[in-house]
């Protein structure tokens, strides 16, 4: 499993299935907040979209895209993404979303 350490609180790993549980209760306790920012949530979301939101960010950090979960203190804080990456011009956009009690924290 691809883990990056950034410090003794903070990594980033790559969106596996073995914590879609977890990520899943956390989009859902955050709901109003991640909705507001991200077009993909709407009341239809279920664990089995959950799932396939890991397989395809699988995928695409193998093809050298996706994004990657944010953990903080062992447990998901947040995500963030990567699109559009352009390797001739070495850039990407880049979106980030956190759960909404660590926003000033991390």
């Amino acid at each position: 499993m691809f883990t990056l350490r950034i410090d003794d609180e903070l990594e980033l790993a790559l969106q596996y299935e073995n914590r879609v549980e977890e990520a899943f209760a956390l989009i859902m306790a955050n709901y109003d907040h991640i909705h507001e920012w991200s077009s993909w949530l709407n009341e239809d979301f279920t664990i089995e979209k959950a799932r396939e939101f890991c397989k395809l960010h699988e995928k695409n950090f193998a093809d050298g895209d996706g994004g990657l979960r944010i953990i903080y203190q062992g447990k998901i804080a947040g995500a963030t993404g990567f699109h559009e990456i352009n390797r001739k011009d070495k850039s990407a956009e880049s979106a980030t979303g956190w759960r909404k009690n660590l926003q000033a924290k991390v």
